[in-house]
């Protein structure tokens, strides 16, 4: 662990915690929430979750309760100003996995806890308890009261981590020596040329430069550099003497899982470009472009050489199928290929996949032997177009599986968006009729067992190595709006729309809202609302210009669980 466990006066913790007494809400609106964490997750799995907190309440320290099977291993505190620090950490010896976090000056509304984490063995339903404390002074000595009403308990589902076999990708710790590209093998990067690179990255680290092709002098020029923030966020750096420009998306990927990044430079219209996921994340226009050459080819997992100035932390993580074009790409290119394993080289482009040991001797120079590991990255194609049909006494579920590797689809329903029980399987047989569906890509399956008011369905596609992929949910029925929930998802007008439409929504208390629009394939196109919003009524323009005819659905969640809304676009 990196951070500090006080040991001494256990004894008297346990006492103290004996002594905690529950507080009465000064502030109904305060609350701890989850900002940024990954949905899924899987057994021995190191990952970071960002808490946030919402309000004015006063406190200065956490009561945190893991499950007993995962490990603590890193907390840190950012500040809205952006300045990390590590938290004084108390364990409780007499209770497995409780901890103090004491919070010295407090915790401001926009402040972020980044814990640690690693999710051990155990698989199924865990979930973590986020409780503020105060510490009073009396006569009697030290106690610390609970704020019960602040309490954020964020469930998880685990499952078993499925590394597909054959599947290899770069493991690199803090400490190992960086990765090295050569510049023979790779297209023109200097500033005078258009490139795109991509490639997959899967690291909980923080303040990490994840690849780059600067030597950390001052006085030299480089066209490119991409690390990890204090705060989980990625950033890009072109540079030369005296001058650096950067990009900086506001979604955090250092959360433990994978996700797609690409970097395109556009030298004719003078434009650089991050993609996250497939999706645009950022932009910078270069009024006056910097003259920059790249000279020392592209390093992974550090900067060219080691030098005295490189104050960055080692990066630890994965990275994977990495992809330099000779050219700039546009979204829509980028979400085509990004889950197809492309080998070899052609037109320019340079690929470096791990799973060939003669590809990376191609590629690398002097880079040592590397320490390769399979890994759960997936490339399969998810199901498509995925359509609900309701009628008097049953619903029906419609889907196309193009994939071929997917041998079975497991359909699960739940009445919250939260928690799912399968309802029903199909097999894919060998000629794609009978009981698998009614054709080679084409599955329905019928619920006759529908509950009343809302319900939500998914499909989850089981592979032929043991992966699975699961459809983003939709939503059946309307129903009555309870009164318990704290948030409600209206839906959008004009339905069927082109290209703009608005989303409505209503919230009956301050929290942290997400709204984004999904695509059938499971993809995110847009992330339109991801921050704290006071109670009321809400509306969100989407507008829909790039995007192909179909059906699209709108996802919001909030403390209260997810709602989802489809979408028609007819062009």
């Amino acid at each position: 662990m990196r951070f500090y466990i006080s040991r001494r006066g256990v004894r008297l913790v346990t006492l103290l915690i004996a002594a905690f007494s529950l507080a009465p809400i000064s502030q109904a609106r305060a609350q701890f929430k989850l900002v940024h964490g990954a949905e899924y997750l899987h057994t021995v799995q190191d990952i970071n979750l960002y808490l946030g907190f919402s309000g004015s309440h006063r406190f200065d320290g956490i009561y945190l309760a893991l499950p007993s099977a995962w490990s603590l291993e890193d907390v840190r505190h950012l500040s809205s100003d952006g300045r990390s620090s590590m938290l004084a950490v108390q364990e409780l010896e007499s209770m497995t996995n409780r901890f103090l976090l004491v919070l010295e000056g407090g915790m401001e509304e926009e402040d972020v806890l980044v814990l640690r984490v690693n999710t051990g063995l155990s698989e199924g339903r865990s979930s973590i308890r986020v409780t503020p404390y105060q510490t009073r002074f009396d006569q009697t000595g030290v106690r610390r009261e609970l704020f019960e009403g602040l309490t954020l308990l964020q469930p998880f589902r685990i499952t078993r981590q499925r590394p597909i076999l054959g599947n290899l990708v770069l493991d690199v710790s803090d400490g190992d020596v960086p990765v090295r590209m050569r510049a023979a093998d790779l297209p023109d990067l200097s500033s005078g040329a258009s490139y795109t690179i991509e490639f997959w990255l899967k690291t909980a680290s923080l303040a990490a430069v994840i690849m780059s092709t600067w030597n950390g002098l001052e006085s030299s020029s480089y066209p490119i550099e991409l690390l990890v923030d204090g705060t989980g966020r990625l950033i890009y750096f072109q540079g030369a003497p005296g001058e650096h420009r950067s990009m900086r998306p506001d979604m955090r990927i250092a959360d433990g899982t994978w996700h797609h990044v690409a970097v395109s430079h556009d030298a004719v219209e003078r434009w650089s470009r991050i993609f996250i996921d497939g999706l645009a994340a950022d932009s910078l226009f270069h009024a006056v472009p910097l003259v920059v050459q790249a000279t020392g080819g592209l390093v992974l997992s550090g900067r060219p050489s080691a030098n005295d100035v490189d104050s960055v932390n080692g990066f630890s993580g994965h990275i994977d199928e990495i992809r330099v074009w000779p050219y700039a790409r546009d979204a829509v290119e980028i979400r085509l290929t990004m889950r197809q394993s492309i080998s070899g080289q052609s037109s320019g482009m340079t690929v470096l996949s791990f799973d060939n040991p003669e590809q990376e001797d191609r590629l690398i120079d002097d880079a040592g032997p590397l320490r390769r590991r399979e890994s759960d990255l997936s490339f399969y194609e998810p199901i498509r177009d995925l359509q609900i049909h309701l009628d008097v006494s049953s619903v029906l579920l419609e889907w196309q599986a193009p994939d071929r590797n997917a041998t079975t689809f497991v359909i699960e329903r739940s009445t919250d968006g939260i928690r799912y029980d399968v309802i029903g399987q199909l097999e894919r047989t060998t000629d794609g009729v009978g009981g698998s569906g009614i054709g080679d890509e084409l599955f329905r399956f019928r619920d006759t067992g529908m509950l009343m008011g809302v319900s939500f369905y998914r499909v989850r596609q089981l592979f032929r190595d043991g992966t699975d992929r699961m459809s983003p949910s939709v939503k059946v029925g309307m129903g009555l709006e309870d009164e318990n929930t704290t948030a409600i998802l209206r839906g959008n007008f004009p339905n069927p729309f082109n290209p703009t439409t608005t989303i409505t929504y209503a919230l009956r208390e301050a929290q942290h809202v997400s709204v984004s629009i999904w695509d059938l394939s499971g993809q995110m196109i847009a992330l339109l609302v991801d921050g704290s919003q006071e109670a009321g009524e809400y509306q969100v323009a989407f507008e829909a210009t790039d995007l192909p005819s179909g059906n699209y659905f709108v996802r919001m969640r909030t403390a209260n669980g997810v709602r989802t809304h489809q979408m028609i676009l007819m062009k």
